[in-house]
């Protein structure tokens, strides 16, 4: 590991043109000593790598081309290539703010007993413009979140983007890194790995964008409600039966994680143009009492996900029948 190297930054690649020198120019923003940028392209055919190599004049950029399909297995790569103690990633769509890389390392120089802190995000769409907030319920620092509260929260919803975190490479070695099998929720499954070995810390401060545009491997991903059904369930049902917590709260968390995945599932349906029956949903909403509503609502940050997609102008398709 490198002496003045504390944070690796990965940036996976696949025909990013659109977005990619936005992306570089809040990371030239922020940037400072001892921060290198790994960005792994998955065989681009666009003006992706001639963004990438202009860049490399600006920033300490390492270009790895490795064409395998798959950003999960990409990334696992660049961490292992990694040199920092610390690794975030920075997708080619999304964007930081100003003064985020210095700030962070100062909460880290603070408290270096977290695995992983994160900040506030905005939703942006597809010309950048601010779309709302994306907060999470966790108690800002100096408050430092134990592994059972961070994994009782995160086990309902992920409420993490993708740009917020930085955590320690050390840790996302030892806990085996992304699940190359999921594709929708594989950050997910890493956030909760994380989060079940040591405290994290939440910054109350907007520091990074998260793009939301039709175009996006998820939104895409979602057509298959089947397999999309799968990469909610899989992360949930493995982690409420490993986690440590006790027997009676894991019973109190299985009727609001199901609840969560149906509301996903109804929400990338009609997303996809299939007929969903919100009534029965609503009834399972109010099934479950005042106290697990209010959870629900607190942890999976519903109203911002869905407010933002609104103004975002996000078009839900026409009504098509779900058989093939």
């Amino acid at each position: 590991m490198s002496d003045n190297t504390w944070l690796s930054v990965i940036v996976p690649t696949h025909n990013g043109e659109k977005y990619l020198d936005a992306t570089f120019q809040s990371a030239l923003v922020c940037h400072m000593e001892g921060v290198e940028y790994i960005v792994i392209d998955d065989g681009s055919t666009d003006q992706t790598l001639m963004i990438i190599e202009k860049w490399q004049q600006s920033l300490p950029i390492n270009l790895i081309q490795r064409k395998v399909g798959s950003w999960t297995a990409n990334t696992n790569h660049a961490m292992d290539c990694a040199k920092g103690e610390y690794i975030c990633f920075l997708h080619q769509d999304d964007q930081w703010l100003p003064g985020r890389l210095e700030l962070l390392h100062e909460q880290l120089r603070l408290y270096p007993e977290l695995v992983m802190i994160m900040n506030r995000s905005i939703f942006t769409d597809s010309s950048g413009r601010d779309c709302g907030y994306w907060s999470t319920p966790l108690a800002p620092l100096p408050a430092i979140v134990n592994p059972n509260s961070m994994v009782k929260m995160l086990l309902v919803q992920d409420f993490i983007a993708i740009p917020a975190p930085i955590f320690k490479r050390e840790v996302a070695l030892k806990v085996g890194k992304l699940n190359t099998k999921l594709w929708y929720t594989a950050d997910w499954d890493f956030w909760l790995k994380i989060s079940s070995v040591g405290p994290v810390g939440y910054f109350n401060k907007t520091l990074s964008c998260f793009r939301i545009h039709s175009e996006s491997q998820t939104v895409l991903g979602s057509k298959s409600i089947d397999d999309f059904r799968q990469q909610l369930e899989l992360p949930f049902y493995k982690y409420l039966e490993e986690c440590c917590l006790p027997e009676v709260e894991k019973k109190r968390l299985l009727p609001l994680g199901r609840f969560s995945i149906e509301v996903n599932i109804s929400l990338a349906s009609r997303f996809n143009g299939l007929k969903v029956n919100w009534f029965s949903l609503l009834i399972d909403f109010l099934k479950l009492g005042p106290v697990r509503q209010y959870q629900y609502l607190n942890y999976s940050r519903i109203v911002e996900r869905i407010g933002s997609r609104l103004r975002a102008g996000f078009i839900i398709k026409p009504l098509r029948s779900s058989k093939p």
